[in-house]
C-alpha cells in the first residue's frame, strides 16, 4: 500500500490523525530534510506535495475497514448464490416430495415456539367444546354492532331466526 496523499477522503478515525504528534515531528523533519537539501521521501513520484506518514494504529483500522468491505462483497455474492440455489430447488418441485415434506413439517413440530402456540390453542379449544355456549367478547362486540346497525331488523333476518326457533329440535 503507498502512502495515502489526501486524508479527506478517509473515514473520520483517520482524519484525526492530522493533528498527530507523528505527524506534526515527520513534518518538523521533512522542512529540516529541505533546509539541508535531502528529502526522506520513500516515494516513487517526488515531484508531488508532501506525503503523511499514517501510524500502525491507523494502518491496522484501514487494513480492517478493507477486510470487511471485502468480506462484505464476499457475503453477498455468496447469499445471491444460496438464494439463486434454492430457487432453483423450489421451482424444480425439490419440496414438493412426500420426503421432504415430512422432513418440513418434522422441523416445525420439533420447534418449541410452535409446541408453545399448539398447546394453546388446543387449551382455547378445549375450553371452547366444554362450554359451547360462551361468547367471547369479540363475539359480543360483534352482535352488538348488528344490533346498533339494524341488521336483526330486516325481513329476511327475522323470518330466518323465527325459523329456527319454531323448527323442533331434532
Amino acid at each position: 500500500m503507498g502512502p495515502i496523499r489526501d486524508i479527506n477522503n478517509l473515514p473520520p478515525e483517520f482524519r484525526r490523525l492530522r493533528d498527530n504528534q507523528s505527524v506534526a515531528n515527520h513534518t518538523t523533519n521533512v522542512k529540516q530534510a529541505e533546509k539541508q537539501g535531502t528529502t526522506e521521501s520513500s516515494r516513487p513520484d517526488s515531484n508531488t506535495a508532501a506525503h503523511v506518514n499514517i501510524s500502525s494504529t491507523a494502518r491496522s483500522l484501514l487494513q480492517r475497514m478493507e477486510g470487511v468491505e471485502s468480506y462484505l462483497q464476499a457475503l453477498k455474492e455468496s447469499d445471491s448464490a444460496e438464494v439463486a440455489h434454492i430457487n432453483k430447488a423450489i421451482t424444480s418441485g425439490k419440496y414438493n416430495t412426500p420426503e421432504s415434506l415430512k422432513k418440513i413439517a418434522e422441523g416445525i413440530m420439533a420447534n418449541p415456539e410452535f409446541k408453545q402456540i399448539l398447546t394453546e390453542r388446543f387449551e382455547a379449544l378445549q375450553k371452547r367444546r366444554e362450554n359451547p355456549h360462551h361468547l367471547s367478547n369479540e363475539e359480543i362486540q360483534a352482535v352488538r354492532a348488528k344490533i346498533q346497525s339494524g341488521y336483526y331488523e330486516q325481513p329476511q333476518v327475522v323470518e330466518s331466526i323465527a325459523g329456527k326457533i319454531l323448527r323442533p329440535s331434532a
